[in-house]
This record gives structure tokens, C-alpha cells and sequence, in this order.
């Protein structure tokens, strides 16, 4: 919050606040991300606090967002955009492509310099009109959820606040971060920073406009030097990627990271979910002026049966060599993430102390079924592995990930030990608290022993 007031005073025009967050339920409170993924609770007093040059409005990406646009509003904003309901990433994404190339399109390319009022008369025509189209398109989707949470979407404007809800200018009750835990409810996703508010459109009044650089849907394309993992219907590890992120990347921390687990565990799934969440707009490893601060590389996708041993270790230093060498940079540190690292397929200890010395800024994040206690050869005395165990996933979250992958709805006769019966004509059991608690406890998912691997396996049976 304080970023984005520097950037307002520090703007040579009318700046706009692009905020995407999640929102605490009953209170409105937003819960904003830092680089490692942990959740920080935003009361609304810190949004209401006024900075010296006020943005003209404030887009607020966010489940029941109303609250919060009305704490900016009172902080000198003069319109806030928000949801009154449940908002979806992709529903917030094609909300502010529409809003803010129309926007743009229809900002006047000449304000009036002699009369303020006529000012703010064109910039308000221009945020409605904006608003309008945006919200119409979306409510033209084909889809019923978008056009469902685009009813949703409502424009305050300053001049609707109560008399209680002015602006009180005051500098009381500042912003005191509090850890949250990133486990929160299957597939959800804390997608807010404000460093991506850096990259939010500048309105210059007197500059022909130009169409503002929104951020990709993923950043995968970018980071790649290996195929990923294909994690569809990924659920939980919050915690653990949480600790991953602290853990890798920080100055004069551990450079080698080990993530052990049995076959199934889903250790290539959660490799491959840390570089999509590791690389998002201001968290960890994130690119910087365009370089790439992360790589995956598999050694599975490159292992050929057909070569000796010496012939794979060769291959595997070579490509090592190659995908550490592209994260070279003089900044902050790179991460290069190697699936499956197991000597059957051509991994070798000694590669940790050449790639190492080599790149002083890299860390090396290691996947593989055994812990690795010590590294053979000379480095093994320079570099201590910290390993990490990844356990079951808890059966809350094993029952997710079992609905979400499963192809048909659940019925009553599917809970009986002896099936009496077609469940044709019988209502579909509503996915629920009380379904996943009963669903867990049938033997064949709990025969899975909280695998994902093996809980996908199933599902599609």
C-alpha cells in the first residue's frame, strides 16, 4: 500500500491502482502475498489512509471486494471498482483486458487545463464508459459462471459515500503484517502483490495513450528448459510451497534442497507447481528485466536406455551445464530444479560442486525418491543437502482431488456396500463437507494412502 501511494505522488498524471487479492470472509479485510508465498491480512484502515496525490480510481480483483473499494474511496479515490461475490482468476483477467484498453481508447487525449471540474467530468465519462463495456462483454460470455460474477461487478464512485464514509485523512492504525498459512481451501490461489501494481497503466493526460502490457496467463513458457510435469487438478501443498520458496533462494541459505518422497507422492507435480507459483509477478524467481531466474530440467525426458552409464552422465552434465548457464545473472539468485535425480538415470554428486562453483548465485533444488544425507566427492564437504520428506496428502484434500478428476457426479447407491440397482433418475449428491468426510472413508480411497498419483488413478477407473 505504501508502494503504490509513492508511485501515485511520484506519477506525472492520474495514476490507477490495479489491486488482485484474495478477501477475508466477514470482514472485507484484504490478504496480500509476499515473494515466498505467505499471506499477509491488509485491515481497511490502511487502504482508507490517504497519500498525498490520490489515484483517480482502483481496480480491486477480489471475492466480495465491496468493502475495501469503499475504504479507497475513502482514502481520496474518486472510483473503485469491485465484486460484491465470488470473483474467478480467469473471470478477473478478462475483466481487466476489456477495462483497460477501452479505458484507454477512451481517455480524452486533451483535459481541460483552465477548469478542474470540466477535468474530472472527462476522466469520470471515460471510467464509466470503460466499465460499461468491459462488464457487457463479460456478461455476453457463453459461459454461465463469468456471466454470473460480471453481474457481480459494480463502479463506486466518491460521490456515493456517506457523510460517515468522507475522508478523514488520518495516519492512525498502520498496516502491521500478519503471517497467515497459505493452506486454504483445494486449488485456491493467493495471486496478489503489489509489486504488480508497478506494471498497472499510467494515465498521462497530455500523451497519446498506449495499449498497457497486461500480464500473461503463465509464465511457464519462460522459465522451461525441461518438459514439466503435468500437475492438471492440482490440490494442496500450500505449506509446502511456502517453505520451498523460504527455503530456496535466500541469502546465505542452503544451496542444495533435496524433496524426497516414495513413487506417487506427487513430487514431480509439486516440482512443477513451485515453477508456475515461483515465477509469478513478485514472488521468488520471478523474471527481472526479462531474464529468467528459474529452470526445470527432467532427467527422465532425456534418459535413453540404449546409452551406457558413461554415456548418460555425460548427457545429463551437458544439459545441467546448459540450463544453469541460461540463469546466469549478476542479481539476486537463480534456482535450477532437476526431477528425478536419480543415479540410474545419469545423476552424479559430483555435478553439485562444478555447477556451484560455477554459478555463485545458483541453487540447486533436487527431486528424487531417497533423501541425500551427503554429497560424494570433494563438494561433499562444502555443501549440506537439506532434505525435505513430502508426506500423504491429508484427507480432506484427497477427496478433492478425487472429485475434481472424477468424470461423472457422485449418487447414493455409489456410498452402499451392496449397489441395489440403477441410480438413473436419482439426484447427484451435493459436493459438500459432509460428502468429503464420507468419501474418504470408503476403502478404496483409502487404499490410496493419500497418493495423488494413485487417487487420480482411481478416479479415472
Amino acid at each position: 500500500v505504501d508502494r503504490l501511494s509513492q508511485l501515485a505522488a511520484t506519477s506525472r498524471g492520474r495514476s490507477w491502482w490495479h489491486i488482485a487479492a484474495h478477501s477475508e470472509p466477514g470482514t472485507g479485510r484484504l490478504i496480500f502475498e509476499d515473494e515466498n508465498g505467505g499471506a499477509h491480512l491488509v485491515p481497511l484502515s490502511a487502504l482508507s489512509t490517504s497519500c498525498t496525490d490520490p489515484p483517480l480510481g482502483a481496480l480491486v480483483l477480489a471475492c466480495e471486494g465491496e468493502q475495501a473499494g469503499r475504504a479507497i474511496l475513502a482514502g481520496g479515490a474518486s472510483f473503485a471498482i469491485v465484486s460484491s461475490g465470488s470473483l474467478r482468476d480467469l473471470t478477473a483477467r478478462r475483466f481487466a483486458s476489456h477495462f483497460y484498453r477501452r479505458l484507454l481508447a477512451a481517455w480524452p487525449s486533451e483535459l481541460p487545463q483552465s477548469a478542474a471540474a470540466a477535468a474530472v467530468a472527462s476522466e469520470g465519462i471515460a471510467v464509466r464508459k470503460a466499465f460499461d463495456v468491459a462488464r457487457q462483454a463479460l456478461l455476453g460470455s457463453p459461459c454461465p459462471g463469468t456471466r454470473s460474477e460480471a453481474a457481480n461487478l459494480a463502479l463506486l464512485e466518491r460521490c456515493m459515500l456517506s457523510p460517515c464514509e468522507e475522508p478523514v485523512r488520518s495516519l492512525s492504525a498502520p498496516w502491521v503484517p500478519v503471517a497467515l498459512s497459505t493452506r486454504g481451501a483445494a486449488g485456491s490461489r493467493l495471486v496478489a502483490d503489489a509489486d504488480e501494481a508497478a506494471g498497472s497503466p499510467q494515465l498521462m493526460p497530455k500523451e497519446e495513450p498506449t495499449p498497457p502490457q497486461l500480464p500473461s496467463q503463465s509464465s511457464s513458457d519462460e522459465f522451461r528448459a525441461g518438459k514439466l510435469e503435468d500437475c492438471e487438478d492440482f490440490v494442496g501443498r500450500g505449506a509446502e510451497l511456502h517453505r520451498l520458496l523460504q527455503l530456496l533462494g535466500t541469502p546465505g541459505g542452503r544451496r542444495v534442497v533435496v524433496l524426497n518422497g516414495p513413487a506417487g507422492s506427487g513430487k514431480s507435480a509439486l516440482g512443477a507447481e513451485l515453477c508456475r507459483f515461483a515465477t509469478a509477478p513478485g514472488r521468488r524467481f520471478s523474471p527481472v528485466d526479462g531474464k529468467r531466474r528459474l529452470s526445470y530440467l527432467s532427467l527422465r525426458d532425456s534418459w535413453d536406455s540404449g546409452r551406457g552409464a558413461d554415456a548418460a552422465v555425460a548427457c545429463t552434465r551437458l544439459a545441467m551445464l546448459a540450463a544453469a548457464d541460461g540463469l546466469t545473472s549478476p542479481g539476486p539468485r537463480a534456482c535450477l530444479i532437476v526431477d528425478h535425480a536419480e543415479p540410474e538415470l545419469g545423476w552424479c554428486d559430483e555435478f553439485v560442486q562444478e555447477l556451484l562453483d560455477r554459478h555463485q548465485r545458483l541453487c540447486l533444488f533436487l527431486v528424487r525418491r531417497t533423501p541425500l544425507y551427503r554429497l560424494e566427492g570433494e563438494g561433499g564437504d562444502r555443501w549440506k543437502p537439506l532434505n525435505m520428506a513430502l508426506g500423504a496428502l491429508p484427507d480432506a484434500e484427497v477427496a478433492q482431488l478425487f472429485l475434481q478428476r472424477l468424470h461423472r457426479p457422485l449418487f447414493p447407491a455409489d456410498f452402499e456396500r451392496q449397489r441395489s440397482g440403477d441410480s438413473r433418475g436419482a439426484q447427484p449428491l451435493r459436493q459438500d463437507d459432509l460428502m468429503r468426510r464420507r468419501l474418504a472413508c470408503l476403502p478404496v480411497v483409502a487404499a490410496c494412502a493419500g497418493r495423488p498419483k494413485a487417487v487420480v488413478r482411481l478416479a479415472s477407473q
